[in-house]
Parts: C-alpha cells; sequence; structure tokens
C-alpha cells in the first residue's frame, strides 16, 4: 500500500496508530473470550483466574506489549490508552466480578469500582512483566498476586475466628 493510499484511510501517523491499537485490544479481549469458551470454564471464580492469566499471556506478545503498553500511552494519551482499555477490558472484568458475586464466590458490592480497581491492578502487572528482567518469572508471580487479591474478595476472606 502506498503512503497516500494508506494516508487516504487515516489523517496522520497518530490516526493510524490509533486504529492499530484498538484493533489489537480488541484481539486481547477476544482471546481472553474465546479461551473461557474454549476450556468450558463453568465455575465464575475459575473463570476469573482464568481471564487473569490470559490477559497477562496476551500481553506477552511482543506487538500487544510495544503497541498497548509501551507506546500506547505515550501516542495516544493516557486518557484515550484508559478508554481503550476500559472499552474492551472493563466490561469483560465487570461481567466476570458479576457473574462471580451472584454465584457467592465474592461479597456482593459495588461492580463498576471494584472492576476499575482491579483492571488498574491488571494493567500495573501487565507493564510491570513488559519491564521485568524475567518477564516469565515475573508473569508467574503477578497471576499468583492477582489471584490472592480475587480469593480476597470472598465472603469468608479476612474474617478471624
Amino acid at each position: 500500500m502506498t503512503r497516500g493510499a494508506l494516508y487516504h484511510q487515516f489523517r496522520d501517523k497518530a490516526d493510524l496508530f490509533a486504529a492499530v491499537a484498538e484493533t489489537v485490544q480488541a484481539e486481547v479481549a477476544d482471546r481472553i473470550t474465546s479461551g473461557a469458551e474454549s476450556d468450558g470454564t463453568v465455575d465464575a471464580m475459575t473463570a476469573l483466574y482464568a481471564g487473569v492469566r490470559r490477559f497477562l499471556e496476551a500481553c506477552a506478545d511482543p506487538a500487544v506489549e510495544r503497541i498497548l503498553l509501551l507506546d500506547g500511552p505515550a501516542v495516544l494519551g493516557w486518557q484515550a490508552w484508559r478508554d481503550l482499555a476500559d472499552r474492551y477490558g472493563l466490561g469483560l472484568l465487570q461481567h466476570g466480578l458479576q457473574a462471580a458475586m451472584d454465584a457467592g464466590a465474592i461479597t456482593p458490592q459495588p461492580v463498576e469500582p471494584l472492576a476499575h480497581v482491579l483492571i488498574g491492578a491488571l494493567d500495573e502487572c501487565a507493564l510491570y512483566i513488559a519491564r521485568a528482567v524475567d518477564p516469565a518469572a515475573a508473569r508467574q508471580q503477578c497471576i499468583a498476586i492477582l489471584q490472592q487479591l480475587l480469593d480476597g474478595l470472598g465472603p469468608h476472606a479476612g474474617r478471624r475466628s
């Protein structure tokens, strides 16, 4: 494709990057949801754990890492980057949290702020892993920590006997 044909579709490089980032973000969301469908997960908490793992594994893809984690905030600007992540990931997370609440695995609470807190933790883990000397080890550590956070939302978490 020639540069002229490309810019006929996009105003500039930033507009082109935004379109690419949107496509990559949609692909990550698809990896999360298609993975849940293929493994036959029925337990709400197991589905949340698997979604966390799939998200962090998707972010390990060099293209995803570069486009969404490293270049995305700088090129798109923080708010546009956040809006993009929210458009694809926040709804998935809210749905998973609500399902876990409905199943009694998580103490009922306002889903929207909880999802924002957890998506912040997921994004920070993804960024931490992207910059880690040993990304595979960092990913396993983050998965374990995020699972503990999710476990802490259960109805019996934090109760003293």
